[in-house]
């Protein structure tokens, strides 16, 4: 039987939509990066935020070795919904500092995530949660 490595859902290039680097400014002046996928089309598109769990996790939120956020934005973009995905703070390619981040910096960056997502034209503010605003509904 042949060795096999990696995870059979990751998702490989090419995809069926658009992929978008991204930086997000907080109110506090630390730059947050992430990445923004888009069906094709113009949309604008309904949106969701994915919100990593309580540890330094990076956009793909890596779970040993499996990327359960790359898995989901996959699977909802080709489903016609645009997902933000985001390094936290200090992890990946965010500026500031995990350590020092209290659950309160946490949602405040959270929500300058929200907050870019509705400037954006091919993005339908209406629409466009975040999975913490989805858990408490």
């Amino acid at each position: 039987m042949p060795l096999v490595t990696g995870h059979a859902q990751d998702p490989k290039p090419p995809f069926p939509y658009r992929e978008e680097d991204i930086s997000v400014m907080t109110p506090g002046g630390i730059t947050l990066a992430g990445t923004l996928t888009k069906p094709a089309g113009s949309g604008p598109f309904a949106a969701v935020v994915l919100i990593g769990g309580s540890g330094p996790n990076d956009r793909n939120e890596d779970v040993l070795g499996h990327k359960v956020f790359l898995l989901l934005a996959d699977s909802l973009t080709r489903r016609g919904i645009a997902v933000l995905r985001m390094d936290k703070r200090g992890i990946g390619k965010s500026g500031g500092s995990f350590p020092a981040a209290t659950t309160a910096t946490f949602a405040r960056d959270v929500e300058a995530d929200m907050d870019y997502l509705k400037t954006r034209p091919d993005i339908d503010a209406r629409r466009t949660v975040s999975s913490a605003t989805a858990k408490a509904r």
